[in-house]
């Protein structure tokens, strides 16, 4: 190979390994924050050779999420030069709520040499994105900077009060914070029953179309006493219509709750409770649900197969004995030889929505003998999105403490369905349909049988869907 050749070789190879160290020096994605210490220009590229699209004047906010030893990356995928940026450094907020008194200037570096154009108004709930010694970091009107920390107030948090049922109209005004002077958000087109216990100062909190608004105490007038639900949740058997108010003689159809949903309550009248599903809070028949314990009627009877790891669901006759009529089947993760889950008929008792088995939590914890449990999957915390996903690849194995490890689904309907004195049934390999299902009764039990059905969870949490009868190995 001649001269010329492999001094072409080696710059070409230079530049390649040049570009790959460019671009490995930019790290990983994440979110921090600057400002241009003069007028800055833009590239469309990591390159001194990139077009510059446009300029940025000094002393601007910007928001980045790519850092390299030259270049730095803005949130539309263009860049600037390092050289030409302050990166500050800043804590967390913690999803503070602030407000201020006054109308307040935006500064572009925490610094009141410079101030920006934008104010943040008086009376606005600001949730400052970032924390810098003695300055919120906010975005306001689609501009970021710096707001004094000094002056700024926390809005009072709403606290559980007397329940009161009141009338809303299209004179009462909601608003986004409790703040005397806020900017009124929206009011309604027309009449509403609703239940209030819970203030923040002189403001009732209530949820509305997924949001938190308040509603001045002066607007709202007691026109009855509520009273607590039978539990703080219920599962729907099947779709269960929402109305405006606790009364049939005048009530309208605002929303439904879907069949298979766990909806949260904490008071009602008149036989109804108020629930919120899908955004909508209206009131629901409070027999209409099935609470955690069953509902009085169904009675149900528990085999587990601990050599096919799947867990049935049988109809009970009213003795408490299994019939041949299967409601539920599926597969569970079972106790290691270790720690073995146990073999016997047992009988369900306590519930727990959440058992903290240290360092996790489970929910739908139903006991079924001495520090064992029916329980869904593990999560980290007390809240559906910290579910851990490595684990749910122990269904169908023997990987737990004793326990039968149940999928989300399933072990909640199990936890409402369920009441205290059902048998739990654990056999080494027998399988349920060698064993002999009891007799028909002269007076059957009710064909009519809850079906389990998915509920709506958040997009973000990986769980095993609910399978009725026939049901092939979970996930």
């Amino acid at each position: 190979m001649s001269r010329s050749w492999k001094k072409a070789a080696f710059l070409l190879l230079a530049a390649a390994l040049g570009a790959l160290l460019l671009t490995a020096s930019a790290g990983a994605e994440d979110v921090f924050y600057g400002y241009t210490k003069n007028q800055a220009a833009v590239y469309s590229a990591m390159s001194a050779d990139a077009k510059t699209k446009t300029t940025i004047p000094a002393f601007t906010v910007v928001r980045m999420n790519q850092k390299g030893a030259k270049y730095l990356r803005l949130e539309d995928g263009t860049y600037l030069l390092a050289q030409d940026v302050g990166i500050f450094t800043v804590n967390s907020a913690g999803g503070k709520i602030v407000y201020w008194l006054k109308d307040q200037t935006m500064y572009a570096t925490g610094n009141p040499n410079h101030p920006l154009q934008t104010k943040v108004p008086a009376n606005t709930a600001i949730s400052p994105l970032h924390i810098m010694v003695d300055y919120y970091l906010v975005e306001w009107d689609g501009v970021y900077g710096f707001v004094p920390r000094k002056e700024a107030k926390e809005p009072p948090k709403a606290q559980e009060v007397a329940a009161v049922y009141t009338v809303l109209d299209a004179t009462t005004t909601f608003f986004r914070v409790p703040l005397k002077g806020a900017e009124a958000d929206f009011s309604l087109p027309g009449e509403r029953a609703m239940i209030l216990n819970r203030k923040a100062g002189e403001f009732y909190a209530l949820e509305w179309n997924r949001q938190v608004y308040y509603v001045p105490e002066m607007q709202v007038k007691s026109l009855g006493t509520a009273v607590k639900a039978k539990a703080e949740e219920g599962y729907a058997d099947e779709s269960i219509t929402l109305w405006d108010f606790p009364d049939p003689d005048r009530a309208q159809a605002v929303g439904a709750v879907k069949q298979g949903s766990i909806c949260a309550m904490n008071y009602g009248m008149n036989g109804y409770v108020q629930v919120t599903f899908g955004g909508v809070t209206g009131f629901a028949e409070e027999s209409a649900f099935t609470y955690p314990g069953g509902n009085g009627r169904d009675r149900y009877y528990l085999f587990l197969n601990k050599a096919t790891r799947e867990l049935t669901v049988y109809k009970a006759n009213r003795k408490g004995e299994r019939t041949d009529e299967a409601v539920l089947r599926v597969v569970v993760a079972i106790g290691k030889l270790t720690t073995p889950t146990p073999s016997g008929i047992f009988t369900l008792s306590s519930r727990e929505r959440w058992h903290y088995f240290g360092p996790s939590y489970a929910p739908y914890a139903v006991t079924y003998t001495k520090d064992r449990y029916i329980h869904g999957p593990l999560y980290t915390a007390k809240r559906e999105s910290a579910i851990v996903t490595s684990r749910l690849a122990d269904f169908g194995k023997m990987a737990t403490g004793g326990c039968v490890r149940t999928p989300y689904d399933e072990v909640q309907w199990i936890y409402f369905h369920c009441p205290s004195g059902t048998k739990l049934e654990i056999v080494n390999g027998v399988k349920a349909e060698e064993t002999s299902p009891a007799a028909p009764e002269e007076t059957p039990v009710p064909t009519a049988v809850p079906q389990p059905t998915a509920a709506p969870k958040p997009t973000a949490t990986p769980r095993p869907s609910v399978q009725v009868v026939v049901h092939p190995q979970s996930p």
